[in-house]
């Protein structure tokens, strides 16, 4: 079935919910990851290899929550 003249496809919302719940999952590994980061202990005497700086969390990061998803309308 057709709705409407749209030519852009629609997506099946559980199936979007189940994958943007999967890149949450990874981007907040990645961002405990990134909050271990040390410099390098030779930083201080001026070489910058051997470590890592902490990631910032910049851009703060806002996961799926699932209201996107209407009650009201459903397709299949």
């Amino acid at each position: 079935m057709t709705l409407g003249a749209g030519s852009e496809p629609m997506v099946l919302g559980n199936k979007l919910a189940t994958w943007a719940q999967n890149v949450d999952a990874a981007i907040n590994a990645l961002y405990a990851w990134g909050a271990t980061g040390l410099p390098s202990v030779l930083a201080a005497v001026g070489s910058p290899t051997g470590g890592i700086a902490p990631f910032p969390e910049t851009p703060a990061y806002t996961a799926w929550d699932g209201s996107e998803l209407s009650q009201n309308h459903k397709l299949d």
